[in-house]
């Protein structure tokens, strides 16, 4: 079951960590059971909105519930909403959305947690289904940019109004500097599209978790589709290499051009501190 929502900051302060917790009812007002979830966005501004998605078990008594918002003041702003292009979508054989596009960081910070938020709307604004995903990077500098796929399984989709907006944090960390070489593209005997290469770590300091990250474009450069997949091995000493295999097993059809970016994550500079800013 989900229960699906909206929130809105009606405070003159923005606050974080808003809680969303829901009693479940029957038809006395009995208490069926309880479920809880933060708010898609981090940080909400005073008028500022953000939705969310209850999932629990089934409660097939239900026949009410009751919301309680709980939040934190916190004198951090969000950052703003970040660039989103190139969105496409479609549906597989199972009856599975998936919407994929890019994400640019257009703000003056280096940001990291970046998702990109679904929000699907009925004819009378009402949330109905609400979806996130985590773009394909760790870091991103101002203007870099970043593929995301979201997949929609369950709820409404078809005839509703979908809205697309983006949450990060800011940070004082940098990406980690890695390098795509020896691109290829091949196309195997099941049909599956797989472009191969190697990542190459030129630093001077171990990285690890090292992933190739391939976003497929059409001639307008809207994304077509994309993914990832780790390096063998996942971890690369300093000018070290390693290579990679990126397979599309359906939609990948009509890409002119590919983008290969790999990121990984310096886990020696992050024991040391060099984290999120307040």
């Amino acid at each position: 079951m989900h229960l699906v929502g909206e929130v809105r900051n009606d405070s003159p302060d923005n606050v974080e960590l808003v809680l969303v917790s829901a009693t479940y009812l029957d038809g006395l007002g009995g208490v069926l059971g309880t479920g809880a979830t933060y708010t898609e966005h981090t940080i909400l501004a005073p008028g500022q909105r953000s939705p969310f998605d209850v999932m629990d078990l089934d409660q097939p008594a239900m026949a009410d519930w009751r919301l309680v918002v709980t939040c934190t003041v916190i004198p951090d702003d969000p950052v703003q909403q970040l660039t989103l292009r190139g969105m496409t979508s479609w549906v597989d054989d199972d009856g599975w959305h998936y919407y994929v596009g890019e994400v640019t960081n257009s703000s003056i910070a280096n940001v990291r947690w970046v998702r990109a938020v679904l929000t699907f709307y009925d004819r009378s604004s009402t949330v109905v289904n609400v979806a996130s995903t985590a773009v394909l990077a760790d870091v991103l500098l101002p203007g870099q940019s970043a593929p995301f796929r979201a997949i929609v399984g369950a709820g409404p989709v078809e005839g509703t109004l979908l809205m697309v907006s983006t949450d990060a944090q800011r940070t004082s960390e940098s990406p980690v500097i890695l390098v795509a070489a020896d691109p290829e593209q091949e196309v195997d005997g099941n049909g599956w599209q797989h472009i191969r290469g190697r990542v190459v770590n030129p630093g001077k300091t171990t990285v690890s978790v090292v992933q190739a990250v391939v976003t497929l474009l059409d001639p307008a450069e809207n994304v077509i589709n994309c993914d990832s997949a780790f390096t063998v091995p996942s971890t690369l000493g300093a000018e070290e290499s390693a290579p990679f295999d990126v397979v599309f097993r359906d939609h990948w059809g009509g890409w002119v051009l590919y983008r290969v970016t790999p990121f990984g994550q310096d886990l020696g500079m992050r024991r040391a501190g060099r984290g999120a800013l307040p």
